[in-house]
């Protein structure tokens, strides 16, 4: 149970960090921790770009 609170609330943050909500305002609305946010959502980031240049890469071929 506690791990879909964590990712509903995640999902929560990339959706507001997305639509330019600042951090400080995302962890209030969701609850999560300064650390929490910023681990998860430069997880997020960083696997997004990867996933953009894998596609890039294959529309070139």
């Amino acid at each position: 149970m506690k791990d879909i609170v964590l990712k509903s609330k995640l999902e929560m943050a990339k959706t507001l960090y997305a639509n330019g909500v600042s951090l400080y305002y995302i962890s209030l609305a969701t609850g999560l921790s300064w650390r929490v946010l910023m681990t998860e959502l430069t997880f997020i980031a960083s696997h997004e770009n990867i996933r953009q240049k894998a596609n890039a890469h294959v529309h070139k071929l």
